[in-house]
């Protein structure tokens, strides 16, 4: 029955766009995992707190990204940013990072 429902629903074959966004849809959306970590912080510590922690983290993921767009500026390579792990600071600590 619901792959009979999908079928109908269903008009035409789905673009390279629409794959895509379908493959990115975990990165992109806030899953419900967020939701209940925040209701349980906002629980515990109020309202300031968790904005706080979101700014928090937010400048800590801006000054990350900043320092990754440098190190690609100033060395090129052609892999990952775990590349850059294996190359400054060790490299099993590079395959750690790399390892998933």
């Amino acid at each position: 029955m619901l792959y009979v429902v999908s079928r109908i629903l269903r008009t035409h074959a789905p673009t390279s766009t629409h794959l895509c966004l379908y493959a990115n849809k975990d990165m992109t959306l806030p899953g419900t995992g967020l939701f209940v970590a925040s209701g349980k912080s906002l629980s515990i510590g109020g309202p300031a707190s968790v904005l706080i922690a979101y700014c928090f983290i937010g400048m800590m993921l801006y000054f990350t990204m900043q320092a990754l767009g440098e190190l690609a500026v100033a060395f090129p390579v052609a892999g990952s940013f775990s590349a850059y792990s294996t190359r400054f600071l060790d490299p099993a600590w590079g395959f750690a990072m790399g390892w998933k």
